[in-house]
């Protein structure tokens, strides 16, 4: 009794396929663990943009220990400045609408400035206005972005 070379390399295939897909399953969290990381300069880059989001919803629902989070631990000054913008505005102004202008990364995307245009109005006057908050952010891979530094400048109607 012959056995054909093909019938036993479909079976061997066969054979391997569950093991296979199993290990497409192990292997997704390892590369997504692999980009949140940020080890690799698109990586980073990827990483920015809800990291900015994630502090602009912080500072415009009045989180403040949310977006302390996002600040760099030796960054006591710009720690003391949101504190006290958060005091200032928060029962002051609303905000309408925030997006991402631009960012414009270093050469290895472990610094970044960012430029986001924020919508908002002063209570009671209900008219909206605009301004632009400039912030340079730094990446370390063990914590991530963080903010190191912010400025507000007023958009001329």
């Amino acid at each position: 009794m012959s056995v054909r070379p093909r019938y036993i390399v479909v079976r061997l295939l066969l054979g391997l396929l569950p093991l296979a897909l199993g290990g497409c399953q192990l292997m997704v969290p390892v590369i997504d663990g692999f980009k949140k990381a940020g080890l690799t300069e698109g990586d980073r880059k990827n990483l920015l943009k809800p990291e900015v989001q994630g502090f602009q919803t912080a500072m415009s629902s009045g989180e403040l220990d949310h977006a302390i989070q996002y600040l760099k631990p030796e960054a006591v000054e710009l720690r003391q400045a949101l504190i006290d913008e958060m005091r200032r505005t928060k029962h002051k102004e609303k905000v309408v609408d925030s997006r991402i202008d631009f960012m414009i990364f270093s050469e290895d995307a472990h610094r970044a400035e960012v430029e986001v245009l924020v919508k908002y109005f002063e209570i009671p006057y209900y008219v909206v206005n605009q301004r632009i908050e400039k912030g340079v952010w730094e990446f370390e891979l063990s914590g991530g972005w963080k903010l190191v530094e912010r400025t507000f400048s007023k958009v001329k109607e």
